[in-house]
């Protein structure tokens, strides 16, 4: 082998020594907290009739405000307590009824009940959720509580103090008549919300969802909603305050 042949047979070994030294290059620390938010019409890209229905009601853009308040020392004792917001008497502005000729009756002009929202663990337009709506809790033998959660799959977009929440969710229906417990159908929900931030809670706030799925498929049109159809409800204001996750039956 030459000077100049060995020369160069050297150089290859010590490159090809350099690359197996180098194959698993220095791994960066994980950023858990970036994340990119889905395009709501591709999230929703089965379900554009319920945006359709928000319409001009959504609000787009990568720097939405928090939806909850922290709350770091109150009169009633719940210190650095996250607060989510809630209020009764959601009136009806929108509801499109999937199959006309469908008997059954739709949803009410007014929900007297409370619905309650609860978002934590907000970052770059990523949370979680819980969900409750009482309908009436009047102790445990007759009560009618809906619930719902999702954890780190609510997606919020939009541009301070406006915000446009989207996601799916699974009714868990808590309801006892005079001490008999109807089944839990589990209806599915595509949901969105749209309102606007204020120090004191949610103004002009849309609550939209429509029905995709029971898990009783025989179970569609029980209860007033039948699979696709889509309801708008609105509350000019839901203020921020404190409430347990967990319903806690008054009597």
């Amino acid at each position: 082998m030459t000077r100049k042949a060995l020369i160069l047979f050297s150089f290859i070994l010590l490159a090809a020594s350099a690359c197996k030294k180098d194959d698993k290059p220095p791994q960066e620390p994980i950023d858990y907290m970036v994340q990119t938010i889905p395009d709501i019409h591709a999230l929703f890209k089965d379900h554009v009739d319920l945006i359709d229905a928000m319409d001009t009601l959504l609000h787009f853009g990568d720097t939405p405000p928090l939806l909850s308040k922290l709350i770091e020392d109150t009169t009633d004792q719940h210190k650095d307590t996250v607060w989510g917001f809630c209020n009764d008497s959601l009136v009806l502005k929108h509801y499109h009824k999937s199959d006309p000729n469908a008997f059954y009756p739709g949803p009410p002009e007014l929900v007297r009940g409370t619905y309650q929202f609860l978002f934590d663990n907000q970052h770059r337009g990523v949370a979680s959720l819980h969900f409750t709506s009482i309908n009436h809790d009047n102790g445990p033998d007759d009560h009618y509580i809906e619930s719902a959660s999702r954890r780190d799959s609510v997606f919020i977009m939009g541009e301070k103090p406006y915000f446009t929440v989207y996601f799916f969710q699974k009714l868990k229906k808590d309801l006892v008549v005079s001490g008999y417990h109807p089944q839990d159908v589990g209806a599915r929900q595509a949901f969105i919300i749209s309102g606007e931030v204020t120090d004191n809670g949610i103004k002009d706030l849309f609550v939209g969802f429509k029905v995709y799925g029971y898990d009783i498929p025989t179970s569609a049109g029980i209860g007033a909603l039948s699979i696709g159809d889509i309801v708008v409800y609105y509350r000019d204001f839901m203020p921020f305050t404190y409430w347990d996750t967990t319903p806690k039956y008054t009597n």
